[in-house]
């Protein structure tokens, strides 16, 4: 800095390093430097603890839901979040109770072939398209391996001929959605593949799905059934029946 001193002729100067000068806003910008980056490292450490606190319990969430249903009672233990802990609750009374319902599942399919074993009842299923499957019990009436293709085409050929118009027409009423008779219940001869003829009593209900543009509001989609030899039993009501005549 220069100035003239009063009326003499002279000039003063003083002069300051610059270095001194800077130096404290050099110092101030190294303090603030340094504070933001501490709070900027202290935010990424929270934001890292809020997100290993978070990320941990909805990776269980996500281990919960995609549990498979087993033996263990499915539970989760509280993460410290409501609103993490509401989710696994609803997941673990979920799993609980598809638990529950697959137990009961599985309790009235056992019940369900204890039944047929004790009836000696083959089940079948007649898809609206003519698509039909049974299981090995069923085709073993007809005289058929397990693992046998069966259409409607074989079904009505292995059926006597005399036999196959009632059977054709009693299912054909109980696929027609404007009939409300829905069953099917007919007794028809079976010529087997080794020759063997035999009788068989199939008994089954129709399955309707809505169908606005139907007159009846509805299309017949399968039917379900079962099928039995009644052979003996009509071999001994014959007998009976020719016992009684000659009486």
């Amino acid at each position: 800095a220069f100035s003239r001193v009063g009326s003499f002729d002279w000039t003063a100067a003083v002069s300051v390093p610059l270095a001194e000068i800077a130096a404290p806003a050099w110092r101030s910008a190294l303090r603030t430097l340094a504070a933001g980056l501490a709070f900027l490292l202290a935010g990424l450490g929270l934001a890292l603890l809020v997100a290993r606190r978070i990320t941990g319990p909805i990776a269980s969430l996500r281990d919960l839901a995609a549990a498979p249903d087993n033996d263990r009672p499915p539970s989760a233990a509280s993460s410290g979040l409501a609103e993490v802990d509401e989710v696994a609750g609803v997941l673990v009374a979920e799993a609980r109770e598809r638990r529950a319902a697959a137990a009961a599942l599985r309790e009235s399919e056992f019940r369900l072939r204890l039944a047929l074993d004790a009836s000696q009842l083959g089940t079948w299923l007649w898809e609206a398209g003519g698509a039909l499957s049974g299981d090995a019990r069923a085709k073993a009436l007809f005289g058929l391996p397990p693992d046998a293709r069966v259409d409607y085409a074989s079904w009505t050929a292995a059926i006597e001929p005399e036999d196959r118009p009632a059977v054709e027409a009693a299912s054909a009423r109980a696929l027609d959605a404007s009939d409300p008779h829905d069953e099917f219940d007919r007794e028809y001869r079976v010529r087997r593949p080794d020759g063997r003829l035999v009788w068989l009593h199939a008994v089954g209900r129709a399955a309707f799905e809505p169908d606005p543009a139907r007159p009846s509001g509805r299309r017949a989609a399968r039917i379900h059934g079962t099928v039995q030899d009644v052979t003996e039993r009509r071999a001994a009501a014959e007998r009976q029946r020719l016992l009684l005549r000659e009486v």
